[in-house]
């Protein structure tokens, strides 16, 4: 019998840990309910799976160190105040396996990872590469803010220097963001105290600007787009900032903006 607790993550390269759902897209086949939420469990377990596969084995074919790793485990487990005992608790481990990866003699099953993580409030690929990396400081620069767009659930996260995200089992990169071209601008009206902001962008299913922004040195401000629907932002007239919007096919684009001086 393995012993869960003390698998590498170079074991769980197989193909053999995969759920088999190849009866899934059998038109002969027919699927109750109770089928299609097994279905969906696989296919997450599987999206999981591939996640963390894709970032386990690092360029060289080299595989999680587990004295790094369990250095990390040991450091975050006493920076949480918790004790080998308590942290096997609360991941449903034997209370030697805590013992054992601490000490470099083994890591820990690739399925406990996303736990581990979620206890310590951190990211799975923090815990593979066994290493913090502390992001240089931005000093507070809101206008170094980066923005991450998941392709398959549409949703926006911002961050204000570069960062590990995540979402729909997949890491997500920022884009690089680029100086809009003069016929690329959004138009900025100053109506009565008021930002006016419209765009001549196509908004089509296929082609639209799926979010716009406010920056400036200390906040920011999203205003999700959605196609079909005309884009009309209004906000109050604020000191100078920079309007940055997202096109999937136009990318990450930016234009300044200050008030009319009179």
């Amino acid at each position: 019998m393995i012993d869960r607790d003390d698998l590498t993550v170079q074991s769980f390269y197989s193909d053999a840990f995969i759920p088999d759902i190849s009866e899934c897209g059998n038109p002969d086949k027919k699927c109750n309910d109770q089928n299609a939420g097994d279905i969906m469990i696989h296919l997450k377990s599987i999206s999981l799976f591939y996640y963390i596969r894709s970032i386990c084995q690092p360029k060289g074919g080299d595989t999680m160190d587990p004295v790094k790793t369990g250095r990390l485990i040991r450091k975050l487990r006493t920076a949480h105040a918790m004790t080998q005992k308590q942290l096997a608790e609360r991941i449903h481990v034997g209370d030697k396996a805590v013992s054992k990866w601490e000490n470099g003699k083994g890591c820990p099953d690739i399925s406990l990872l996303n736990a581990l993580a979620e206890v310590f409030g951190t990211d799975i690929s923090i815990l593979l590469s066994g290493e913090i990396r502390k992001n240089e400081s931005e000093n507070g620069n809101m206008r170094k803010v980066r923005f991450y767009v998941c392709g398959c659930c549409g949703n926006i996260i911002a961050a204000s220097s570069e960062a590990a995200v995540t979402c729909c089992g997949s890491k997500l990169s920022s884009p690089e963001l680029r100086k809009a071209a003069e016929d690329e601008m959004l138009t900025v009206t100053d109506m009565d105290g008021e930002w006016y902001i419209t765009s001549a962008h196509p908004m089509t299913k296929e082609h639209f600007i799926s979010f716009a922004a406010y920056v400036n040195d200390s906040a920011i401000t999203i205003f999700r787009q959605y196609p079909e629907w005309d884009m009309q932002i209004t906000l109050p007239v604020q000191r100078a900032g920079r309007l940055i919007w997202y096109c999937r096919e136009c990318g990450l684009l930016y234009q300044d903006i200050s008030p009319n001086r009179k």
